[in-house]
C-alpha cells in the first residue's frame, strides 16, 4: 500500500520513512501505529539536534 501511494503520489523514500518503519519492527498495529511513527520522529529529531549540537 505505502509503495504504491509512493509511487503515485511520486515521493521520495524519506517521505514514508517514519510510517515503514514500525509496519517492519512490529507490524501492523491498527490505529495505535500513529504512536510508533510518533515515537520514531521524535528519536529522530532528538538525534539530530546532538549532530547539531557536536
Amino acid at each position: 500500500m505505502q509503495n504504491r501511494l509512493e509511487n503515485k503520489l511520486k515521493l521520495n523514500n524519506e517521505k514514508l520513512e517514519y510510517s515503514r518503519k514500525p509496519l517492519m519492527d512490529y507490524g501492523n498495529v491498527s490505529s495505535s501505529t500513529i504512536f510508533c511513527v510518533m515515537d520514531y520522529m521524535r528519536e529522530d529529531l532528538k538525534n539530530k539536534q546532538v549532530e547539531v549540537e557536536e
